[in-house]
């Protein structure tokens, strides 16, 4: 285990795929995932990784999300010309979450969650913000 004064504390792995891209055997790779995310829990490393979606799994290897604590899909979607955000919390070891998809923003302050509870009547004025956004950047 990691001395809590020296060593990374977080790490951040963009993409699973561009880090064992190169490895064509899936038996060395799944292997290979299982021994990274092994030494990283026991170093006590949190560990933020991208994986791309998979075809009959939720990422492309089918592995990260079981040896993963926690796994949150981003989803975009474009419905009649209007973009929205969606996060959802697939899992999170050892805690009750919420199972539903939650419009997400990102913009100059950083990430907003809106839980769907918190907008009632306001979810058209948000509507309208991200219309007139698009309207005034074209």
């Amino acid at each position: 285990m990691r001395s809590p004064r020296s060593g990374p504390k977080r790490v951040a792995l963009d993409s699973v795929e561009a880090l064992f891209g190169a490895l064509g055997d899936e038996s060395l790779l799944r292997a290979e995932l299982r021994r990274l995310f092994a030494w990283l829990k026991d170093r006590g490393v949190t560990a933020v990784v991208t994986a791309e979606r998979g075809a009959g799994a939720l990422t492309r290897h089918g592995l990260e999300e079981y040896v993963s604590d926690c796994v949150i899909l981003l989803d975009h979607r474009i419905r009649d010309e209007a973009s929205t955000r969606r996060l959802r919390i697939v899992k999170y070891r050892g805690s009750a979450h919420g199972t539903d998809e939650y419009p997400f923003m990102i913009d100059a302050d950083g990430f907003s969650v809106f839980p769907l509870t918190s907008l009632g009547l306001r979810a058209r004025g948000l509507e309208r913000a991200r219309v007139l956004r698009r309207a005034a950047a074209r």
